[in-house]
């Protein structure tokens, strides 16, 4: 079964092509969406983390579908400072027509590099799925799916400078023991000569006074 346009209906679907394709942003629909579907509700999602408070920057992304193998539409949209995004064009069911659902889901990751080189990578992550389409829905995300990962680089081992050679310095107890045992055998040297010179002054002493002695029994 075709569809049928009169050449208003023609001119403002090309129209509203080229004013897509100029913006270069908004809602991802099918080629053909069903004709008891319409592309007007508004969804706000709101995100907030029960530690960090509101998720700023996160990625909303919305699927419309009744089959979900078929989606109908997906729309993204980002997080602002209160933790808050709306979606608008969202695509929502005719009165009478059978449902559209909803699946919204919100991810945002974040790096950062502290002092000592250390990779700091925290993800979130939350979704609801299922909900049914209205003119205006209000979603408001469950607490967030966190993981936080650290990476740090391999240490060297070693202390380097920026050419590369250790900079380690030896306690002064690594340079000393030579010298303290040059010092420990130099005072005995003077003691030596001291007392060697001791001896030979006395021995001669000791001659001269037995000698008069002999010449007298004589």
């Amino acid at each position: 079964m075709g569809y049928r346009y009169s050449r208003n209906t023609a001119a403002l679907a090309v129209g509203g092509a080229l004013l897509v394709s100029i913006l270069g942003a908004g809602p991802a629909a099918a080629a053909d969406p069903p004709v008891d579907v319409v592309l007007d509700a508004v969804v706000t999602v709101h995100q907030v983390d029960p530690d960090e408070g509101p998720i700023a920057g996160a990625t909303v992304t919305l699927t419309a579908y009744r089959d979900p193998a078929a989606p109908i539409q997906t729309v993204t949209a980002t997080t602002n400072a209160s933790g808050d995004a709306t979606l608008t064009g969202v695509a929502r069911a005719r009165d009478g027509a059978p449902s559209v659902l909803l699946d919204v889901r919100s991810d945002k990751t974040s790096s950062l590099v502290d002092s000592s080189g250390c990779t700091q990578t925290a993800s979130w992550s939350a979704e609801k799925a299922g909900l049914t389409a209205g003119p205006t829905i209000e979603v408001v995300l469950d607490p967030a799916a966190k993981s936080v990962s650290l990476d740090c680089p391999q240490p060297t081992g070693q202390v380097q400078s920026a050419t590369g050679r250790p900079q380690v310095t030896p306690p002064s107890t690594d340079v000393a023991p030579r010298a303290a045992r040059v010092e420990g055998r130099t005072p005995f040297l003077p003691i030596l000569l001291v007392l060697l010179g001791a001896a030979a002054a006395t021995v001669p002493l000791r001659g001269l006074a037995a000698a008069p002695g002999r010449r007298r029994r004589r």
